[in-house]
């Protein structure tokens, strides 16, 4: 492959990254925060959540908009973890 060639494919594959980018910019998004509950419980929130004692369970707390979250999702999140930023994509299926 001469170098002509090799810049063309550079070109497309820039072209493609900046059409995915483009995509991604125009989904609309929910940012939040996810925590994980003592008890193994996996939650966004639309705040920054703190860690409390709920009916002598202890959980992450927060008084604004909360999503129970699959908990097989972000496994390094524990309990003793900070709460981590994250931005959710929303799209039709």
């Amino acid at each position: 492959m001469n170098k002509t060639e090799n810049r063309s494919i550079d070109a497309i594959r820039g072209e493609a990254m900046h059409e995915i980018a483009d995509r991604y910019e125009s989904l609309p998004k929910i940012h939040g925060w996810v925590a994980r509950d003592e008890d193994g419980r996996l939650c966004m929130y639309g705040d920054k959540p703190f860690r409390d004692i709920f009916y002598g369970n202890k959980t992450w707390f927060v008084e604004r908009d909360l999503w129970e979250l699959p908990k097989e999702l972000f496994p390094e999140i524990t309990w003793e973890s900070e709460p981590v930023e994250v931005e959710l994509l929303i799209r039709k299926v």
